[in-house]
């Protein structure tokens, strides 16, 4: 199983209730990793993704990897599907943190 984290607002926001859900993840050999819209910040991510405790990522997709022009959900779904990660925490650019099922 594979599981993608955003960054702002969600993960940057609630960084202690997601960093100890990515660990309890990589605990039972889920893989983990981040789903962003971020252009240029791959390094700087990462090491602050490891600096606010969670752990290493196995995966990491930006905007730099696909940059197709589409909505922020559209392209966070697109990535999710040619990637195999199998669910998704995400606010979407609103208020409201989600667990979307990829299928």
């Amino acid at each position: 199983m594979r599981v993608g984290f955003d960054l702002d607002g969600t993960s940057w926001k609630y960084r202690e209730f997601f960093s100890t859900i990515a660990i309890g993840l990589k605990l039972v050999n889920v893989e983990i990793g981040i789903v962003t819209i971020h252009k240029g910040l791959k390094n700087p991510d990462l090491k602050l993704w490891l600096s606010r405790g969670f752990p290493p990522a196995d995966f990491y997709f930006s905007k730099d990897e696909y940059p197709v022009d589409l909505d922020v959900r559209s392209w966070k779904i697109m990535v999710c599907k040619e990637n195999d990660i199998h669910y998704l925490f995400d606010d979407f650019e609103s208020d409201e943190i989600k667990l979307m099922g990829i299928e």
